[in-house]
């Protein structure tokens, strides 16, 4: 037989099985009523038509309803963190088995300073420099005797300064960051950069006070210089009515002149004037002051002619030493910095000598140091085709229990009344 008579044959069966289909067949209809097997035919179709009409009404509802949907994942690493906070950044929750954790662990800060404090002019060659050439200089407002004493100060300021820092970081170290579930990389940067920000202000603010409590302390109290530059003091003999010698101690202010006004250190602590080479010659040190104190004058003084190779050597000319091995080299121009050759101490001062702060905040160590066992998110969305398929399954047999009761009773009825239907007469 050829083969597409076979099939034609086969299409034939099958549409003729698919025709006479009859799942409320009973034994007793099939072999004494025609009119019954018929109805359990249609009974079938309908059966089929209800199941077919249920599924898609059923399909379409529960694929567009909303549920909440929770997922967990457990032991997340910090790659599989991030993916699940892109797409889900404002669900996910990721406990953390470790709440208190030290800044130390995710927080690195360091500090650059004013290359001044890396330079000759705070070692104690240069200092020492200084000095030797004023052994024999009397109590006097000139570079020779006030500069060993200035640049001394000044390394004394960058060694405070960087012990004030490091002690700082220390403590701010040993901080607990507190966290009950990971923070997201946008919130940690904002935390952690307020949290450096109020270190760096709060180490300021403590070494401003100290300072100023030293300048207060020493203004306040009419504590003599340990140079004599505030002012000295002589003794005048006279005698008692009983023929005693007695003496007066005879305070004398010193008074420093500007290009403006004199100034008397009875008046107040902060006088200054420009610092001259000697009292000999008219060599001028740039931007250098001397005071009544050599706090108050450092203070007020800048760095300007250390800038400038050509101020530097003729300040070493007229110091006149037998010391050749010291190499005094202008600060760097090029560098980059904060601070221009012309800002005073006190402004250098005021940021602690600091160039710039680096900070290294790690997300990826914090998240480490959380240690969460599982991160947990939950939405509300429409399910998912394995969902849908899975529970449209689960109700197919409730459906078919149902339909099989409803179905054939249903054409049961629609039959008797057909039957009773009352026809129409027709007459001639």
């Amino acid at each position: 037989m050829p083969i597409c008579q076979r099939i034609g044959n086969l299409l034939s069966r099958l549409k003729k099985s698919i025709v006479e289909l009859n799942i409320f067949h009973s034994n007793i209809s099939s072999i004494t009523d025609e009119n019954e097997i018929r109805t359990e035919i249609i009974s079938t179709r309908t059966f089929f038509l209800f199941l077919v009409v249920s599924l898609v009404i059923l399909t379409g509802y529960i694929s567009q309803i909303q549920v909440q949907k929770t997922f967990e994942i457990s032991y997340p690493n910090y790659d599989q963190y991030l993916d699940l906070y892109k797409r889900y950044s404002t669900i996910v929750s990721c406990p953390c088995t470790t709440v208190s954790i030290p800044y130390e662990q995710f927080i690195n800060i360091k500090a650059t300073y004013h290359q001044v404090c890396q330079s000759i002019y705070t070692t104690n060659f240069w200092i020492n420099l200084i000095k030797f050439s004023s052994i024999y200089q009397q109590p006097s407002p000139t570079f020779r005797y006030v500069g060993g004493p200035l640049f001394q100060l000044l390394a004394s300021f960058c060694n405070s300064t960087n012990t004030t820092i490091d002690q700082g970081l220390n403590n701010f170290y040993k901080t607990l960051f507190i966290s009950g579930t990971v923070m997201s990389l946008e919130i940690f940067q904002t935390q952690t950069n307020e949290l450096i920000q109020i270190f760096i202000s709060s180490t300021i603010n403590s070494f401003t006070r100290s300072s100023d409590i030293i300048r207060e302390t020493t203004s306040n109290n009419g504590i003599i210089s340990g140079l004599l530059t505030n002012f000295d003091y002589h003794t005048e003999p006279y005698r008692t009515s009983d023929d005693t010698t007695m003496y007066n101690v005879i305070s004398n202010y010193h008074t420093f002149t500007d290009s403006t006004s004199n100034c008397s250190c009875g008046d107040s602590p902060s006088c200054t004037a420009p610092v001259y080479f000697n009292n000999k010659d008219s060599l001028l040190i740039p931007g250098m002051y001397a005071g009544c104190f050599m706090m108050e004058a450092l203070l007020q003084s800048n760095l300007i002619c250390f800038y400038n190779q050509s101020c530097i050597d003729a300040v070493r000319y007229a110091l006149n030493t037998p010391v050749t091995n010291i190499t005094t080299t202008a600060l760097d121009l090029t560098l980059p910095s904060q601070y221009q050759p012309n800002t005073t101490i006190n402004d250098i001062l005021s940021k602690l000598m600091v160039e710039q702060w680096i900070n290294t905040t790690s997300h990826r160590d914090y998240y480490d140091q959380c240690n969460p066992i599982q991160c947990q998110y939950s939405y509300v969305g429409k399910n998912d085709f394995i969902t849908v398929i899975t529970t449209i399954i689960g109700l197919i047999g409730g459906l078919n229990t149902i339909l099989r009761f409803i179905a054939p009773r249903l054409i049961k009825i629609y039959s008797k009344c057909q039957k009773n239907r009352v026809q129409p007469f027709a007459g001639e």
